[in-house]
């Protein structure tokens, strides 16, 4: 496979084609970690450790939601918490995706 990037569209990402009802991976850029999984009714459950982090995994879950050309999370601890709606990329082919905000960025590797 070869590195590329390609904008997806949020539909592709949320209603199935890409994540509904599979395991993932999560790596950011500050050096997070984690897996997850979504359903099929587009909720987002992770387990994830920080760099700073000693004790055990933290865990959280997000709604997953279509707003305009965004993906939206509505995290209630992950990355500070609260509703974000981030642009997502295709950075492999069919499997590593990108959402990112300014110089911020998650990848998203399906399982």
């Amino acid at each position: 496979m070869f590195d590329f990037e390609r904008a997806v569209a949020p539909h592709e990402f949320q209603r199935g084609q890409i994540l509904s009802g599979r395991a993932f991976r999560i790596e950011c850029i500050d050096g997070t970690i984690g897996r997850g999984q979504v359903s099929v009714a587009g909720v987002a459950n992770v387990s994830y450790r920080r760099p700073s982090m000693s004790g055990p995994e933290e865990t959280d879950y997000a709604l997953v939601r279509v707003k305009g050309a965004e993906i939206c999370l509505a995290w209630k601890q992950f990355g500070g918490g609260g509703d974000s709606c981030y642009p997502v990329s295709e950075e492999v082919a069919g499997s590593r995706y990108r959402l990112s905000t300014g110089p911020l960025w998650c990848d998203i590797s399906p399982k």
